[in-house]
């Protein structure tokens, strides 16, 4: 059996402090949502005020790097209970940004138990970071801000698959996040490529875990 991308739950650019999530896509329980997170916030760092809760009640972890200028993140749930369309997911922020952008996706056969994380930025033409992957089958996600830019393009690194941007035209920053279902090797750098400017990105990795049919699962987080 293998890690499955099934597609994408929602996407948002709203500021609105907190922001309520329509489900656009039915997710099963036992598959993880991963949703991409990338902001500024004027004048002060901008951060989560604790982690995203769904009209389900299944619960929910984040890994973040908070920063004014440059945040970027991941949130992530392997659901205890199903998504309908008709559910809500909700993100609730320490203050207001100025720019936001969300992109939540769904996975089948992921692991709700990270194998690893971690960030990198700096001005550099690649725009990665590496991650610990392990096992037979694994998941790595990745969320890209470049805070100054805007129409720009990338290509993505490593195999990796840019599964969203937020299109930023004119106004800057560009947004983008990416995954890659891998099965071999003990490390994966996700992200993109291109001209030389400032970026960060934020990734996580996921062993593989079998769906299943329902009960409890145990969740561990950072």
């Amino acid at each position: 059996m293998a890690i499955s991308y099934i597609g994408k739950v929602f996407e948002s650019a709203s500021i609105a402090d907190p922001r309520t999530h329509s489900v656009g896509l039915a997710c099963k329980a036992g598959s993880l949502v991963c949703i991409a997170v990338a902001g500024k916030r004027s004048g002060a760092a901008l951060a989560l005020a604790g982690a995203p809760t769904d009209s389900k009640g299944n619960e929910w972890h984040y890994a973040t790097s908070p920063s004014s200028t440059a945040f970027a993140g991941v949130l992530y749930c392997r659901l205890t209970n199903p998504l309908a369309t008709s559910d809500t997911i909700r993100i609730d922020w320490n203050g207001t940004p100025s720019h936001m952008w969300a992109s939540a996706h769904n996975f089948e056969g992921a692991s709700g138990t990270p194998t690893d994380y971690g960030v990198s930025s700096g001005t550099a033409t690649t725009w990665g970071t590496t991650v610990s992957v392990t096992g037979s089958d694994w998941l790595t996600f990745g969320t890209l801000i470049l805070p100054n830019e805007y129409a720009v393009s990338g290509t993505p690194i490593n195999s990796s698959i840019e599964r969203d941007d937020n299109n930023a035209t004119p106004v800057a920053p560009w947004c983008s996040c990416f995954s890659r279902n891998g099965t071999t090797g003990s490390t994966h750098t996700i992200g993109s490529s291109g001209v030389s400017v400032y970026y960060k990105v934020f990734g996580i990795s996921f062993p593989f875990e079998a769906m299943q049919s329902g009960g409890r699962n145990n969740f561990a987080g950072f």
